[in-house]
């Protein structure tokens, strides 16, 4: 017996877990891309790039016959919703509006698509950074924070809210001196003192 519960169109920002690995995959490809969708690992921080699934597959992963060891489920727990990141009124604007700049020409069609495309991305990011005075490993690391985190502009926002610890006694030790050093490396190679 077929399900056909599964959603017929898949919507960019749509947040996809494979339920037997736990692998968090973000749609990314604009609604109505056609045969290949593009998803991008949110997991992974630092060295994921999208990549394109058949839509058909997806679709039918998503279905409820679908065994668990490739079956996906969409994820409404979604670590970057701007319901679970707090607001932050005091955030510089200007920063945003400079970064989104940047990464807005990247991201929107018809060049969304060729950057996401392995075969031209390198030759976008390094005229694009060329263009802009930028460097093209600031604009990964913009696209990626951009894909990982939501498609909005607000995804662009860096993390110095979560840096540390407001409010929170702070306990400082006695700074150490050359000598304290070296004495220290020598007893820890097994010199007495």
């Amino acid at each position: 017996m077929k399900n056909d519960s599964f959603p017929k169109t898949l919507a960019a920002g749509l947040l996809l877990r494979e339920v037997k690995s736990g692998k968090r995959f973000r749609i990314i490809t604009p609604n109505g891309a056609g045969f290949y969708t593009m998803l991008y690992n949110i997991d992974d921080k630092q060295n994921s790039w999208p990549f394109a699934k058949e839509t058909s597959e997806i679709q039918r992963r998503l279905s409820e016959d679908e065994p668990d060891e490739t079956r996906y489920v969409i994820d409404l727990a979604d670590p970057w919703s701007s319901c679970v990141r707090t607001p932050r009124p005091n955030y510089n604007q200007k920063k945003l509006d400079k970064l989104w700049k940047l990464v807005e020409p990247l991201v929107s069609p018809p060049l969304a698509y060729r950057v996401m495309n392995p075969t031209y991305r390198n030759k976008i990011l390094m005229e694009h950074a060329h263009r802009t005075g930028t460097s093209r490993q600031s604009l990964s690391r913009y696209l990626r924070r951009f894909w990982q985190r939501g498609l909005t502009r607000e995804a662009l926002r860096d993390d110095m809210d979560r840096c540390g610890g407001s409010g929170k006694p702070k306990t400082f030790q006695q700074k150490k001196t050359v000598d304290d050093r070296q004495t220290d490396i020598l007893v820890h190679r097994g010199y007495p003192k």
